[in-house]
């Protein structure tokens, strides 16, 4: 069981979630996954989480989990499927150097835990505008409902689908007078306060470049990372399908059931009872 850093706000908080790594069925849809990436997570967490809050979780729950808490669900399906340890390439950003960094970091270690005050489904707060004015702004952090609904805006206008996903969460603008305002003119610190309540939403990694010595941060964006581990592994999957299937008559649909390492178990005894030359020639 995992807690997550919000959790499913309403009349009942739901925070605490079960969840279990990927089995090859999970690795073929990965695979095979062409649509918006925030549908592909929401169906990978469908799969992959099990209980929310003592319920089973459904896809609509977890269309409702904050943008951190399904980076989190996220982080902990790929460390139940892969591990802890994660090792990833970063650039750095100067123009005058783009040196390629190998960098380790640990899953846990990018965690966050809950936040000192209890999280709430819609926040009351007074911005100061640039021209001095006060703007009292009602809003909500982004939900993946949002994600999903402005991914179609992505790829071709990653501006406009920021500002539709932002007036999404905007309920009320209005002015210290109480006349309504256009909640635009405070977005910068708006957006800056919605990260700060929903943290695990943006993951930054920050080290010096071994190159050029700055201080480098760089945005780590879990779902492309894991995705692109799963999906760079497709063929080994169905090599190893082929493989048990050879030696043990199992069915794809059984074999597709297992999880990673259950399946390389099972080919360790292959390799422990014909010789491991033969069952690299299998797999």
């Amino acid at each position: 069981m995992v807690t997550l850093p919000r959790g499913l706000v309403g009349d009942v908080e739901r925070i605490d979630a079960d969840v279990r790594g990927l089995t090859g069925s999970d690795e073929e849809f990965l695979a095979r996954a062409e649509g918006p990436v925030a549908e592909t997570v929401t169906e990978l967490l469908a799969r992959c989480v099990l209980r929310l809050g003592g319920a089973p979780a459904t896809a609509d729950d977890l269309r409702l989990l904050s943008v951190g808490d399904r980076e989190a669900l996220l982080l902990h399906v790929r460390q139940a499927t892969l591990g802890d340890r994660v090792d990833c390439v970063a650039t750095c950003p100067d123009p005058a150097c783009g040196e390629r960094l190998d960098l380790t970091l640990s899953v846990a270690d990018v965690l966050v835990g809950r936040p000192e005050s209890a999280p709430l489904a819609w926040y009351d707060e007074t911005f100061r505008a640039r021209s001095g004015t006060d703007v009292r702004v009602v809003f909500r952090v982004p939900t993946g409902a949002d994600q999903e609904a402005v991914a179609s805006l992505v790829p071709d206008d990653p501006a406009t689908a920021a500002t539709a996903l932002f007036e999404r969460c905007i309920r009320e603008a209005s002015s210290a007078h109480g006349s309504p305002i256009d909640a635009g003119l405070i977005a910068d610190l708006v957006a800056e306060r919605m990260s700060d309540l929903d943290p695990q939403a943006e993951i930054r990694l920050v080290f010096d470049c071994a190159a050029c010595g700055r201080r480098v941060s760089v945005l780590f964006d879990t779902a492309s990372y894991f995705f692109a581990e799963i999906s760079g592994s497709s063929d080994r999957l169905y090599q190893e399908v082929h493989a048990l299937a050879w030696h043990y008559h199992w069915s794809e649909r059984e074999i597709l059931r297992m999880s990673r390492e259950k399946r390389r178990r099972y080919l360790d005894l292959i390799a422990e009872s014909v010789g491991p030359r033969q069952a690299r020639s299998a797999a």
